[in-house]
């Protein structure tokens, strides 16, 4: 197997299910983290995780668009770039890696908050305003 790191913005956040739309036990999450590689080609990554990301999901969490790195062995037989549908061969859109052995660091929460207004403003005073037009002509 051979060792990979990749940092991305986590796209896809689902409960494992089967076939039948059962939820599996033990839980576990499905979970796609979206990357682009050296030239700018964006990729998926593809694993499974049952920690920390489970516990935050189960909490009521939102981590769609949380910004990760993730470390992890990649699984040769899950790496794809292309299906086949009707009998006929297919390129998809973004080719996926899926991983084995994996750990996940958050490296920030999805969302930013303001910035805190330290300062207000400062009001323009019309005498100002007419030195700058003056000194700009």
């Amino acid at each position: 197997m051979q060792k990979a790191t990749f940092t991305g913005n986590i796209i896809n956040v689902k409960l494992a299910t089967d076939r039948k739309g059962n939820i599996v036990e033990p839980q576990f999450l499905n979970v796609t983290v979206a990357c682009e590689d050296s030239k700018k080609n964006s990729i998926r990554i593809k694993y499974t995780d049952n920690n920390g990301m489970l516990k935050s999901f189960q909490n009521g969490e939102d981590i769609t668009g949380t910004r990760v790195v993730v470390h992890g062995d990649i699984d040769l037989t899950g790496i794809r770039s292309h299906y086949t549908q009707d009998g006929v061969n297919k390129t998809l859109k973004y080719p996926e890696i899926g991983l084995k052995y994996h750990y996940t660091e958050r490296v920030s929460s999805k969302k930013e908050e303001p910035a805190e207004v330290v300062q207000p403003e400062a009001k323009t005073d019309k005498a100002v305003l007419k030195e700058l037009d003056t000194a700009a002509k």
